[in-house]
């Protein structure tokens, strides 16, 4: 069991601190912001109280001493660049496994060497996969796909991965699962393949490897339900907010036939059914398959006059006295934050799935 620092944590990532207990031979020790960090002195995790939750502190020294390891997160790493390579240095010294993904190992290589101590996150398979001879046609599944989309980054859309993995599982399924934060092995999953995201191969290459990869991958063990969670926002928000135009969610959900689809959107108090069934019908034509589940997020966003789009967790309190009223026969929606609600929602993925396609 390794004993996890994460630097620099932030409200993006909180997931590692509510789902800690679903991480598998990992446990979060202590959770290390950026120096004036707002989240400096709050607590991460907590449901009823504090003492369920860990302390945030921006004392990256003082809390060395408790981990076995520090995850080092890609939030604002260009402009702390300095300060990551100092850090982890200071890690490796002190004999700490470092964790961290791809681009900040390549673009800090050079500085902090090799080590036995550095564990890269990455699922790179490019020229493994471009050097197989495969067919140019798709092969589907002989188990379910459930998919996990967003309207755009920041919408909870992780967190609503990891409750879809914890329902199948309780229900005694073996789940084959790709997700979207750098960090799914903790959690004893693979992040999506990193090939998705190259910048020299076309939509069609992508779409015809990621059919085979998935479909290999579930030959390797007797696997009833695939999950996979789609990088990046459905729909541009704007002109110049494009959510690269939903090249990630477009690819898998042509790769594969999507049997059920979960859309996370951001909080709304006035979110209607009519608007709901509209997006439904768009991710119908745009993606092949209905959307009837919809998770709604605690956070919002903002786009100011420099189109850098904002993201920000909205009171809890507030949230949950401003959930919409949706009752629709077609339409399954639930909250973050009510957990009856999300159970239920929970449950009808699992029974639609078993009354429409026999679940070994």
């Amino acid at each position: 069991m390794y004993r996890v620092l994460v630097y620099p944590y932030n409200q993006g990532d909180s997931c590692l601190a509510e789902y800690r207990s679903m991480l598998e031979q990992y446990e979060i020790v202590s959770l290390v912001c950026l120096k004036g960090a707002n989240e400096n002195g709050k607590f991460a995790g907590v449901q009823k109280d504090t003492s369920a939750g860990i302390l945030i502190t921006e004392n990256y020294e003082g809390e060395m001493d408790k981990c076995d390891a520090v995850l080092f997160l890609e939030y604002h790493f260009l402009e702390h660049k300095d300060t990551y390579i100092e850090k982890m240095g200071s890690a490796l010294l002190k004999n700490k496994v470092i964790m961290l993904n791809q681009t900040i190992y390549d673009e800090c290589q050079k500085l902090i060497g090799d080590s036995s101590n550095i564990v890269i996150f990455d699922n790179s398979l490019e020229m493994e996969l471009r050097q197989q001879v495969y067919k140019k046609r798709l092969v589907q599944p002989d188990i379910p796909v459930a998919a996990v989309m967003s309207l755009g980054e920041n919408c909870n859309k992780f967190e609503a991965q990891l409750e879809l993995r914890k329902k199948f599982m309780e229900k005694g399924y073996k789940v084959l699962q790709f997700g979207t934060k750098d960090y799914c092995e903790l959690f004893g999953f693979k992040k999506l393949p990193s090939f998705l995201m190259a910048e020299d191969l076309s939509i069609v290459n992508k779409i015809h490897m990621f059919n085979y990869y998935i479909n290999r991958e579930v030959l390797k063990d007797n696997y009833d339900v695939i999950v996979i969670g789609g990088a990046g926002g459905i729909l541009p928000f704007d002109q110049y907010i494009s959510n690269h135009f939903g090249e990630i969610t477009f690819i898998i959900s042509s790769a594969l036939n999507i049997d059920i689809n979960v859309i996370c959107i951001y909080h709304n108090d006035q979110a209607k059914v009519e608007e709901l069934k509209e997006f439904r019908e768009y991710c119908k034509g745009k993606i092949g398959c209905f959307s009837d589940y919809f998770y709604m997020s605690d956070k919002q966003y903002r786009i100011p006059e420099s189109h850098q789009i904002e993201y920000f967790q909205l009171d809890r309190q507030y949230c949950i006295k401003s959930i919409p009223e949706i009752k629709d026969d077609d339409i399954k929606f639930c909250h973050c934050l009510d957990e009856e609600k999300k159970s239920q929602m929970l449950d009808s993925i699992i029974c639609e799935l078993e009354e429409n396609i026999e679940l070994v």
